[in-house]
C-alpha cells in the first residue's frame, strides 16, 4: 500500500474478519455501487428504507448510514427511524448530508438528525462551507472559507468527527486532524463514490473509533483509486477495478 500506517491494512483485514452488517439509506441511484462497496470490503449490507422496520433493521445492524441523496417523504421517514433507533441501541453510524447547502428542507432535516448524535458527519466541500456557517457565526466570523479550518470548527462545534470529501479528504475531530490525498479524478465525476465513503466509514466504525474509521475510509479509497487507474480502461472498468482494489487491500494484510 501506497497510503501510510500500519494501522489502515489492520482495520480493513479485520473489517473482513468481522463481516458486520451495515444498513445503509440512500438514493436509489448509489444503493447498488454502495452495497457493491460493502461487499468488497468485507461488510454485509441492508438497504431497506420503509419506517415500518428501518427502526428495527438498525437495531439489528452493527452500523448505519444515512445518506440524504434523495430524500423523498418515505426516504427521510426512514432515515429518522433507523437514526433514532441507533442512537437508542448505541449502533455507531455516519450522516452524509447531500446537498444540504440546496434547500431549506434538507438544511432541518439534517438539524433533526444531527440531534441524534451520528459519529460522523461526511460532508462535501459546498456542504461544509453550509454547515461551517453557524460554527463562524458562533466565533465572530462571517464565514470560514479555509476547508481545514472549517473541517475543524464544525467538529468542534458538533462534537463529532468530520471527514469533509474533496480532491483531498479532511478528517477532523476537533482536535486532531489528517490530510488525505490520492485517488483519481472519476471519483468526483462518477456517481456514487461520496456515498460510498460514508458506507465505507460506517462499516469500519464497527472496528475502529470514529476518527481512524473515517480516516481508514479515506485513505483505502485513495490507494484503490490509484491502483484502479492503473488498469481502467475508461470509467465503467474504472468502477470495477476500484472494487477489485478495495477487496484486494484487505486481503493482502498489509503487503
Amino acid at each position: 500500500m501506497t497510503t501510510d500506517s500500519d494501522s489502515t491494512w489492520q482495520y480493513l483485514q479485520a473489517l473482513g474478519v468481522r463481516r458486520p452488517l451495515v444498513h445503509a439509506i440512500s438514493g436509489a441511484v448509489t444503493a447498488p455501487f454502495i452495497t457493491d462497496v460493502l461487499g468488497a470490503l468485507g461488510a454485509r449490507a441492508a438497504v431497506t428504507h420503509d419506517p415500518a422496520e428501518s427502526g428495527t433493521l438498525a437495531m439489528q445492524a452493527d452500523a448505519l448510514l444515512v445518506n440524504l441523496g434523495q430524500p423523498d417523504p418515505l426516504r427521510l421517514a426512514g432515515g429518522r427511524e433507523a437514526a433514532r433507533a441507533a442512537h437508542i441501541a448505541g449502533t455507531p453510524w455516519v450522516l452524509d448530508p447531500v446537498l444540504v447547502h440546496a434547500s431549506a428542507r434538507r438544511r432541518e432535516q439534517v438539524r433533526k438528525l444531527l440531534s441524534l448524535k451520528p459519529a460522523v458527519l461526511k460532508p462535501n466541500r459546498a456542504e461544509l462551507v453550509a454547515l461551517s456557517a453557524p460554527a463562524a457565526q458562533a466565533t465572530g466570523q462571517q464565514r470560514i472559507t479555509d476547508a481545514h479550518a472549517a473541517t475543524d470548527a464544525l467538529a468542534t462545534s458538533l462534537g463529532l468527527v468530520v471527514l469533509a470529501s474533496g480532491e483531498q479528504d479532511i478528517i477532523s475531530d476537533g482536535a486532531r486532524r489528517e490530510v488525505v490525498a490520492g485517488g483519481h479524478a472519476f471519483m468526483d465525476a462518477l456517481s456514487g463514490f461520496g456515498c460510498a465513503l460514508g458506507a465505507a466509514t460506517a462499516a469500519l466504525l464497527t472496528v475502529a473509533k470514529p476518527f481512524e474509521a473515517a480516516l481508514t475510509a479515506a485513505r483505502a479509497f485513495a490507494e484503490a483509486g490509484h491502483r484502479a487507474a492503473s488498469t481502467m480502461q475508461g470509467p465503467g472498468s474504472f468502477r470495477i477495478a476500484f472494487l477489485d482494489a478495495l477487496w484486494q487491500l484487505g486481503e493482502e494484510g498489509g503487503a
